[in-house]
C-alpha cells in the first residue's frame, strides 16, 4: 500500500501545517485503517437482518387467507362474464301514479209510465174517424189528418188518431179509425181487419151498445155499426212500466167510447182540456 502511505504522509503534513484546528494524527490513522479494511457493500435500510418467528395462529390465519384468495380467482376465472343465455330481462320502467279518477256521473234513470195507471179524465173526440174516447191525462194526442181507407196504420201515420205515452210514446198508446165498408158484409169486413191487424178475433166485446170482437194476445176491437167499421187497439210494447196497462185496464178505455157517425161528421178533432 504505497499509495495509500504517500497519502498519509501528505495529511499528515497538511495538518501539521494548519495546526490544532484538525483532529490528531491519531485519530486520523485510525479512521484511515478503518477505511481500508471495511468490506464495501450496500445494506438495505429499514430491514431487520432476521424475520420473528411466526406462532401458529398467524400461520393457519395466513393459510385461510390464501385459500380464500385461490378460490375467488378460481371462480372468477371458471365463471362467464356475459349473462346466462334466455331471454332478457326487461327493467320495468317508472310508473307515474295514477291520476284520481274523476267521479263518473250516476246514469239518469229513463222514465217510466206511472206504476199505477193514470185516470182516464180527459175526453178525445175524432170527426174523421167519428168516434169519442177518455184517456189518461197527461198523455199526448196526435188528431187523424187523412181519411182512413181500412188498412191498418202504423205509429204516427195520417190516417189514425193516436193517444199516447209521452215518455214511451210508439211503446204505448191507443189507436182510433174507422172506414166505411165499401160494399162488404160485416162479417166479411171484421174477417179482412183480422187480417189486416194480424190480430185474430178470441171472443166477444161491447162497446157503446155494439157487439164486436176483440183479439186473444193482442188487444184489438172490431167493431161495426151502420156502413162503416171501426177498429180500437191499444198497443204496448216491450218497456218497463207498462205490465200496468192490460185487458182490465183496456176495457176500461172501452167502457167510455161513443160511436156516433152522425154527430161526429160535423165535428173537429178536440181533446178535452
Amino acid at each position: 500500500m504505497n499509495g495509500s502511505r504517500d497519502l498519509e504522509r501528505r495529511l499528515t503534513d497538511l495538518y501539521a501545517d494548519e495546526g490544532q484546528t484538525r483532529a490528531p494524527d491519531r485519530v486520523l490513522e485510525i479512521a484511515l485503517d478503518t477505511i481500508d479494511t471495511t468490506p464495501q457493500r450496500r445494506a438495505f435500510i429499514g430491514l431487520p437482518r432476521r424475520f420473528q418467528p411466526m406462532n401458529s395462529f398467524a400461520k393457519l390465519a395466513i393459510a385461510a387467507v390464501a385459500v380464500l384468495a385461490i378460490g375467488a380467482v378460481g371462480i372468477a376465472v371458471i365463471s362467464p362474464r356475459s349473462p346466462s343465455v334466455g331471454p332478457p330481462v326487461a327493467t320495468p320502467s317508472p310508473t307515474t301514479s295514477p291520476a284520481s279518477p274523476s267521479p263518473t256521473p250516476l246514469p239518469t234513470p229513463s222514465p217510466t209510465p206511472a206504476a199505477t195507471p193514470l185516470a182516464l179524465n180527459k175526453s178525445f173526440t175524432s170527426p174523421l174517424n167519428r168516434i169519442s174516447v177518455d184517456y189518461p191525462g197527461g198523455w199526448l194526442v196526435q188528431p187523424a189528418t187523412q181519411p182512413s181507407t181500412g188498412v191498418e196504420t202504423n205509429f204516427g201515420d195520417p190516417t189514425g188518431d193516436f193517444l199516447y205515452d209521452p215518455v214511451l210514446q210508439d211503446r204505448l198508446f191507443i189507436a182510433l179509425r174507422s172506414s166505411p165498408l165499401g160494399g162488404q158484409t160485416a162479417a166479411q169486413w171484421l174477417a179482412a181487419q183480422a187480417v189486416a191487424t194480424e190480430c185474430p178475433a178470441a171472443g166477444p166485446v161491447t162497446v157503446d151498445g155494439v157487439a164486436g170482437t176483440i183479439g186473444g194476445p193482442c188487444d184489438v176491437v172490431l167493431l161495426v155499426r151502420g156502413d162503416r167499421g171501426y177498429v180500437i187497439r191499444l198497443y204496448t210494447g216491450d218497456a218497463s212500466g207498462v205490465a200496468a196497462y192490460d185487458r182490465a185496464w183496456f176495457l176500461n178505455v172501452l167502457a167510455t167510447v161513443k160511436l156516433d157517425p152522425a154527430s161526429a161528421a160535423g165535428a173537429s178533432a178536440s181533446p178535452s182540456p
